[in-house]
């Protein structure tokens, strides 16, 4: 038979867990520190990006074609298509071409993203797959008037930026803007249970949220 073995008293036990938390330099939330950064290079850091905020999708449309973009990303094979013929000296990608046409670049090209995906995953996932791939900053382009902005308050946005008095073919893009355009986003995965692929966003809000648009 194995010897039987004592376990410390509570006392003593709180003393060698106190020891124990020292060591790892953890804090405890009793005394309103926060726990040690030992772990923080875990937490992924957000990829850099920048919005740019339309007052419709017709001028968003007008102001990418304007801009003559090397490199245009799109979430759903109708937007791409769209681009594609608009922009026939483009490259117009779905997020999952993106390596290879990279791998052929001898420099990354800027990156015109002309959409958010409506879960904020799939955002963060095109953010990763272009670290390291291109040396510019991706711009996202966002309107209005597209689904998920109607469904939480885009209108609200555009009669400020009227009320600021900005044109119909005018774009804006701001650090607070992009935070509450990136609130309402991170609202939406809670609205699906299970996401079901759709060729366009239109598509993919009828299939995947049942609350009228």
């Amino acid at each position: 038979m194995h010897p039987q073995k004592t376990l410390p008293c509570p006392a003593k036990w709180r003393e060698m867990n106190g020891a124990l938390r020292e060591r790892i330099g953890w804090r405890s939330r009793d005394n309103g520190s926060k726990p040690s950064a030992m772990f923080s290079w875990l937490k992924k850091k957000p990829a850099p990006m920048t919005d740019c905020v339309w007052m419709t999708d017709e001028a968003r449309v007008a102001g990418i074609v304007r801009s003559d973009p090397k490199l245009v990303i799109a979430f759903f094979e109708a937007s791409r298509a769209r681009y594609a013929a608009l922009l026939p000296n483009a490259k117009v990608l779905l997020v999952d071409q993106i390596k290879p046409a990279f791998d052929k670049a001898q420099e990354g090209p800027e990156v015109c993203v002309v959409e958010h995906h409506p879960l904020p995953s799939q955002n963060d996932r095109l953010l990763e797959k272009l670290v390291g791939l291109s040396p510019h900053t991706p711009t996202f382009h966002v309107a209005l008037d597209e689904p998920i902005m109607r469904l939480f308050g885009g209108d609200r946005v555009l009669a400020m930026m009227q009320q600021l008095g900005m044109k119909p073919d005018e774009w804006v893009t701001h650090p607070l803007v992009s935070k509450s355009l990136d609130n309402a986003r991170h609202k939406l995965p809670a609205k699906v249970s299970m996401e079901l692929q759709a060729s366009s966003m239109e598509e993919w809000f009828a299939r995947n949220v049942a609350e009228k648009i």
